[in-house]
């Protein structure tokens, strides 16, 4: 994406953050989203490793407060990394697989993002905790566009830090 077009992207979220977009600015906002996520995903495929399995979305690095209401009772950790289709996170236990779960993810604003989410994989970390990936189950559209919106930013933030698009 050249400057120009993250500068567009920007301005779009700042209006989507603070009112409904027009229909010209949505099939703008859309594009750009796209085309950004497109990029990063290929770029995070280049990075991985040798055989390892493609990803559908690209994953932000995002520390956000998590809860989950696993079988063993409600468990609070943090976010890993986050995308459109789900999340990582560091547990205490090993949670069950393919089993919807309830979750709340304190995202920026006022609410936290809520619904199921279903475990996709565990691996036990290096320190003894589990390293779950979780996939959204049930989420509703509005929230769906939230966290398009928080994965977008923390993308143009990491790579474009606000301060450097002056340039």
């Amino acid at each position: 994406m050249t400057s120009e077009q993250v500068a567009e992207l920007r301005v779009l979220l700042a209006q989507a953050r603070m009112r409904a977009l027009t229909p010209e600015e949505q099939s703008r906002y859309r594009a750009a989203c796209t085309q950004l996520q497109n990029s990063l995903t290929q770029a995070q495929l280049l990075l991985a490793p040798k055989g390892a399995k493609a990803r559908r979305n690209f994953r932000a690095l995002c520390d956000l407060q998590l809860e989950l209401a696993l079988p063993k009772g409600p468990t609070r950790a943090r976010t890993l990394d986050f995308s459109i289709g789900g999340f990582a996170a560091l547990l205490p236990d090993e949670p069950p697989t393919a089993v919807p779960v309830g979750f709340s993810i304190w995202l920026s604003g006022a609410r936290p993002l809520e619904g199921t989410a279903v475990c996709r994989g565990a691996r036990m970390a290096a320190d003894g905790r589990w390293r779950a990936s979780f996939e959204f189950a049930e989420v509703t559209a509005a929230d769906r566009e939230r966290v398009e919106r928080e994965v977008v930013e923390v993308a143009l933030e990491m790579l474009w830090p606000s301060g450097s698009l002056a340039s």
